[in-house]
């Protein structure tokens, strides 16, 4: 089954420990990073091939989460395309 996150996680009324998100190239929307920051989710696993939406998506969660480590994975090699993996953590 292949379903958006925002159509589960509003929905689910529970929570994780550690959730992992890998949004479109457009990054995540804002209805799940409200609930991220309302949550107490104690780890963000962040998969992204966009740095630039992923540095966005981030810098809204900084008030709440540590950003304690980011790794660059080649998965396409020659070519410009990266996967970016930030792990946060709950303050």
């Amino acid at each position: 089954m292949n379903k958006k996150v925002e159509d589960i996680v509003l929905k689910l009324g529970t929570t994780f420990d550690t959730v992992i998100i890998d949004p479109p190239r457009s990054g995540v929307m804002e209805e799940v990073i409200i609930y991220l920051k309302h949550s107490d989710i104690k780890n963000i696993i962040y998969i992204s091939c966009n740095p630039i939406t992923q540095a966005r998506d981030v810098k809204k969660l900084l008030d709440k989460y540590v950003l304690e480590s980011v790794s660059l994975v080649d998965m396409f090699y020659n070519t410009y395309h990266i996967e970016a993996i930030c792990y946060l953590r709950l303050r």
